[in-house]
């Protein structure tokens, strides 16, 4: 490979969705705020979804694709880890692809990132432990390499290129700052009074379900229907469900996690679990 095809950074592909101005944005903010497989926290919510059309036209990046990698947490518009870890390949800010080795196992589990900035001699790189990046969240435990590179990506995004990560936030830093995720507002299980039957119920769903005991029965269901991983996964990643994760009582939300890791036990491929120290590179 000569130099000067070394040197050259990837360049995002032309999305034909890619608005050219603040009225095309403006005119497929309101068609996306329309849509009803947007997240439920973009629907009937234009300005909302200009600011997802504003992140994907800085990364090159499909707005619906970015859309769909988005939550909220006290107010604050959060990007997954794996949208992150995209963005700074396609950047053009490093030549190839982040890079992960791991070391170690369980919570000594260690990921490696490394890449080489434009400009630079050689690669740079960052260490995330996985006792010091995890949280809550189940996924951490069916997946502890992925979401381990997924950190280890966003932190050396944060300290490498840090243009690629402004103003974008994800729920783990959240946690890091001191900044608590919205808590649930409803009662505890055990404050909790039986609701009076009534001639017509309407139908419970997570998105409805106004009290503790109501939410732990309809994500029962929910995972009870669940017919793959990948079913079990987006009922984790509910925004409900993320909330309660955080902001829960210990009760309630070991209550819950408890239902999260059995559907996640049965949907669970064969041999799905800890890797060992030398896990393959997700």
């Amino acid at each position: 490979m000569n130099a000067i095809t070394e040197s050259r950074p990837a360049v995002p592909a032309l999305n034909s969705l890619m608005p050219a101005n603040l009225d095309q944005a403006m005119a497929l903010a309101g068609i996306m705020a329309k849509g009803r497989l947007v997240p439920s926290h973009l629907q009937n919510a234009p300005a909302d979804c200009l600011l997802v059309i504003e992140q994907a036209m800085r990364w090159g990046m499909s707005p619906f694709a970015v859309a769909q990698c988005t939550s909220v947490i006290k107010g604050k518009l959060m990007f997954e880890g794996k949208l992150v870890a995209a963005a700074v390949q396609t950047s053009g800010a490093i030549i190839g692809h982040l890079d992960y080795k791991f070391e170690g196992a369980g919570p000594d589990r260690m990921v490696i990132v490394s890449a080489r900035r434009v400009g630079d001699d050689g690669p740079r790189e960052v260490r995330v432990r996985w006792a010091d990046a995890r949280t809550d969240n189940p996924l951490w435990t069916k997946q502890p390499d992925q979401q381990l590179a997924y950190h280890g990506a966003r932190v050396w995004a944060r300290l490498w290129v840090p243009s690629v990560m402004l103003g974008v936030y994800s729920r783990e830093e959240m946690a890091e700052d001191g900044t608590p995720p919205d808590a649930f507002s409803g009662p505890t299980i055990e404050a909790t009074a039986e609701a009076p039957a009534a001639p017509v119920e309407p139908v419970l769903t997570m998105d409805n379900a106004d009290t503790v005991k109501k939410f732990l029965t309809a994500t029962q269901a929910a995972l009870d229907a669940a017919m793959t991983a990948d079913d079990v996964d987006a009922i984790i990643a509910h925004a409900r469900v993320q909330k309660a994760l955080d902001g829960w009582p210990d009760g309630p939300r070991r209550q819950l996690q408890d239902m999260l890791n059995a559907a996640m036990e049965r949907t669970a491929p064969a041999g799905d679990g800890w890797p060992g120290p030398d896990g393959d590179v997700p």
